[in-house]
């Protein structure tokens, strides 16, 4: 283990880690001057992935009880797929102009319901709407064209599928700590 601070620094700006650090400090946010607000000038942040996986790894490894880290750890993945629907909810809306754009059923015109209507904060109404959805098979407006439909049927399929891993993490987890307990029961009662 290395425990001097300049062989530490060096070893670090000789590694790729460091090389990715920097790729993503890169201010690329300057381009929306020319380009304007394109959110694509932010996508080199995502560079710093593997540091969220190495901190998540050593927390597992020096906290006396790892179980909450990987708690944490899946509910932070939840929480990302959900943010990453609402983006997607969010350019559907956007598509369809916010619900602005007419539509006729049964000789009557409605305005779009589903979509998201432009009004109070976008990220926290659509963030609510993409958990509400992936939570819920009712209650929800009734999507209005085949976009909507595939959307919702995603969505859905998402929500099953992020309750069932995050009920097999936390059973999986639960159960690690209970064998590591026994076993310690275990070794104590034989002394």
């Amino acid at each position: 283990m290395q425990k001097d601070i300049k062989e530490t620094a060096k070893h670090y700006v000789h590694s790729n880690d460091f090389k990715l650090d920097l790729l993503s400090l890169t201010p690329l946010d300057i381009m929306y001057v020319w380009t304007g607000p394109i959110a694509a000038w932010r996508v080199i942040r995502m560079c710093k992935l593997p540091s969220f996986w190495q901190l998540f790894s050593l927390l597992d490894n020096s906290v006396s009880n790892p179980y909450i880290i990987r708690i944490t750890k899946t509910l932070a993945y939840m929480i990302y797929l959900i943010h990453c629907n609402s983006c997607i909810y969010y350019v559907l809306s956007a598509w369809q102009a916010f619900g602005q754009i007419a539509y006729r059923m049964n000789n009557k015109w409605y305005l779009n319901k589903w979509v998201y209507n432009n009004q109070g904060n976008a990220y926290i109404r659509c963030f609510y709407f993409t958990t509400a959805v992936a939570t819920s098979t009712g209650s929800n407006p009734a999507p209005t064209n085949v976009v909507e439909y595939i959307y919702m049927t995603f969505s859905w399929m998402m929500g099953v599928f992020v309750f069932a891993l995050l009920l097999g993490q936390i059973k999986n987890i639960s159960e690690v700590e209970l064998i590591v307990r026994f076993e310690i029961s275990l070794k104590l009662d034989s002394f």
